[in-house]
């Protein structure tokens, strides 16, 4: 049984038909059973690199009526824009990129600080990077300074996540065996990011972050 058909914020709804058909097309990732540790209602949320929504749907669901989603993605592809269309206004989607500086061009170049900035954005819990993450950072000191949201990147080598750990005093994590498992993150792989003081017991019962030292 998939987290989708056990989720009762997803079974049997049309949301929750179109991130099952999104995973058959190979736009799932496992990861997507953590972020009930990580997101609540009324939270604000990135998906960078939003693909065709698996992500964003998912943070929806978690975020409520009462949450948001900022879905970026430089062409959004019609699923993106249909999957947007079911959650309502939790998801916006924005055709755009997010990088290290702003460039007026097609698709235009946005950062994550200037977009925190123009939507006044008080607190963001969780970003999630598609592709490199590296510029995507890098315009967004302010936002990981202020915010300390959780971060699921995808890396090459340890040297961001030695970066992230040294700088913003993140613990690393990965996906397994249906939990977090705290790791060094010096493989090429998917990782999670979480400010240091977060401990399994920080959240409600319910949404527990599932770690494992």
């Amino acid at each position: 049984m998939t987290v989708i058909e056990r989720d009762p914020l997803l079974r049997g709804t049309a949301m929750g038909t179109l991130l099952r058909r999104a995973a058959a097309a190979g736009v799932g990732q496992p990861e997507l059973c953590g972020l009930d540790a990580l997101v609540g209602p009324g939270e604000v949320c990135f998906d960078l690199g939003a693909g065709h929504g698996a992500y964003s749907l998912r943070l929806a669901a978690l975020t409520g009526p009462t949450g948001t989603v900022h879905a970026f993605e430089t062409r959004p592809s019609r699923l993106l824009r249909v999957s947007a269309r079911l959650a309502g206004a939790a998801v916006r989607v924005h055709g755009a990129a997010v990088g290290a500086a702003e460039l007026r061009e097609s698709p235009p170049t946005t950062t994550l600080d200037g977009v925190c900035a123009m939507q006044r954005i008080e607190r963001v819990a969780f970003i999630r990077v598609g592709g490199e993450p590296a510029g995507v950072l890098a315009g967004a000191v302010a936002t990981l300074q202020h915010h300390r949201p959780a971060l699921l990147l995808t890396l090459a080598d340890g040297e961001l996540a030695a970066d992230l750990r040294h700088r913003y005093g993140y613990h690393v994590s990965a996906w397994s065996r249906e939990r977090w498992e705290r790791t060094d993150a010096t493989a090429p792989g998917r990782y999670l990011f979480t400010e240091a003081e977060r401990r399994p017991g920080a959240r409600p019962a319910s949404r527990l972050l599932r770690i494992v030292r």
